[in-house]
């Protein structure tokens, strides 16, 4: 069973500016990157980058500021990525796409539970439309056929490498 690993990665909720932001937190942490409003990520260098442990003491430091709404550790999740490859498919014609049948993450085809259950959702009226839909996955191809008129840069970030790419890599560990 693999249990999340700690990190000396903090998140933070700060009332403070961008600017002020890494004085107040002192030379002890470095600034890795703005999540969202008003969230940021730091690095701990007195913490080692991976440890068994949590560091409770640095985490009720921080949370003692009057300036941090709120701070997490972060810690490491193990995610696996599951492949269908022994899928057998079973078809329903819902539409008139030639490739239906094939998409077995919407067609209820998929081993194990692991479609989308989309189809009550369309039997119930629900379309998607004006739903803007961010995946977390190992990449995305945004030129691909099917994907380029829809695929908003915007909504997609290459969380492993930290740039706006999000095309995958094949380097074996897809980073």
């Amino acid at each position: 069973m693999n249990f999340p690993v700690p990190r000396n990665l903090f998140s933070l909720s700060l009332i403070v500016s961008f600017d002020s932001s890494e004085d107040l937190l002192g030379i002890s942490n470095r600034f890795i990157s703005f999540i969202l409003d008003c969230h940021y990520l730091f690095s701990h260098s007195h913490i080692e980058k991976r440890s068994t442990d949590y560091s409770h003491h640095h985490h009720r430091l921080l949370a003692k500021d009057e300036q941090i709404h709120w701070v997490e550790q972060q810690k490491v999740h193990v995610r696996q990525k599951r492949d269908n490859h022994k899928t057998k498919y079973r078809y329903r014609r819902l539409m008139p796409d030639p490739i239906f049948r094939d998409m077995w993450y919407l067609n209820r085809g998929a081993y194990g539970g692991f479609d989308m259950n989309v189809q009550n959702a369309w039997r119930m009226g629900y379309t998607g439309k004006g739903v803007v839909v961010t995946i977390l996955d190992d990449g995305i191809q945004p030129n691909h056929p099917e994907l380029v008129r829809n695929f908003d840069p915007r909504a997609s970030f290459d969380i492993n490498d930290n740039d706006e790419d999000p095309t995958p890599q094949d380097n074996g560990d897809n980073k």
